[in-house]
C-alpha cells in the first residue's frame, strides 16, 4: 500500500513527499502546508507579497 500525498492547495494526489511550507498565522498559531511542485512556484511569485494573503487563504480552505 502506497502512500498518497495531497497538496493542500491544489488538492491533487501525487506519490511522493510534497515540499512543506510552515506559516505562523496572527494569532501565532503555526500551520504546515504540502504544496506541489506548480504550486510551490506560485509562493515562490506570491513572496512579494504578504504570506497572510497567500498562506491565510490556504488556513481558511483547512479550516472547511
Amino acid at each position: 500500500m502506497t502512500k498518497i500525498f495531497i497538496c493542500d492547495k491544489c488538492s491533487k494526489e501525487f506519490p511522493q513527499p510534497l515540499d512543506e511550507e510552515k506559516y505562523k498565522d496572527i494569532h501565532g498559531e503555526w500551520h504546515v502546508f504540502d504544496l506541489c511542485a506548480p504550486c510551490r512556484a506560485d509562493l515562490k511569485v506570491e513572496r512579494g507579497k504578504p504570506d497572510k494573503e497567500f498562506l491565510g487563504k490556504l488556513v481558511k480552505k483547512k479550516g472547511k
